[in-house]
């Protein structure tokens, strides 16, 4: 459902015509990369099994790229506590793994993390969590789950990571969240490895045959977060 206004769900659907709601989830290849971009908005049910198997159709017909990606709007895996509640992609981690995917990207929280590599098997379909004046507002969905981490890997010496690589890309917000929680480790979740949250700073990703490397540079040009990945 497209939640807006009269005035403005008119004019949008002139607008996008038959290209929503199809528009919200494609994939393309560039390079020797396959990128999948999904709509993970509260308002989307990813328990449908039509969903799931599209994205799971489109990770098996990429198998020839090198580098598989994904990327979406709200993190599955974030430990901050600004939408921490928001995990409904927590979901298709399952999905990801079987499709071999590498790196997930997000935003919506302002600040930078980085997991470590991980899987996760959610415990069921977690629980829908709703609320407005009206308490009908999808909030999003609470997924308990068990994830196992590989904390051999470092992107330095150890560049060939044993599961999905989850980064929260939203440091370049115009207010950070979360700052009091940048020096604070034990606030974070067991599956963060790396957590900027007082520093404005971008992601930059360089794809070179099979070798990725990603650096986060604050808005001085100072790194402070790199690692590479290699196949």
């Amino acid at each position: 459902m497209l939640q807006a206004t009269d005035a403005h769900r008119k004019a949008f659907l002139q607008a996008a015509g038959e290209a929503y709601p199809g528009m919200v989830n494609y994939s393309f290849n560039y390079g020797n990369a396959h990128l999948l971009i999904i709509d993970s908005d509260p308002y989307v049910n990813w328990t449908d099994s039509a969903l799931r198997n599209w994205v799971a159709r489109d990770l098996a017909g990429a198998q020839d790229a090198a580098w598989r990606f994904v990327v979406f709007h709200h993190p599955g895996f974030s430990s901050a506590r600004e939408h921490y509640e928001q995990q409904q992609m927590r979901l298709l981690s399952p999905l990801f793994e079987a499709g071999k995917v590498d790196v997930v990207f997000s935003g919506h929280v302002h600040n930078y993390q980085r997991s470590f590599p991980l899987r996760f098997t959610p415990d069921k379909q977690g629980v829908l969590l709703v609320g407005g004046r009206e308490n009908k507002l999808i909030r999003g969905r609470v997924v308990n789950g068990r994830w196992v981490l590989d904390k051999r890997f470092d992107g330095k010496t150890n560049t060939r990571p044993d599961g999905i690589i989850y980064i929260v890309t939203g440091a370049g917000g115009q207010e950070l969240y979360n700052p009091e929680q940048n020096d604070d480790a034990d606030s974070w979740q067991k599956y963060t490895d790396k957590f900027i949250s007082n520093l404005h700073s971008l992601t930059v990703i360089d794809v070179d045959g099979k070798t990725f490397t990603l650096r986060q540079v604050s808005t001085e040009g100072k790194e402070l977060d790199s690692i590479t990945i290699t196949k």
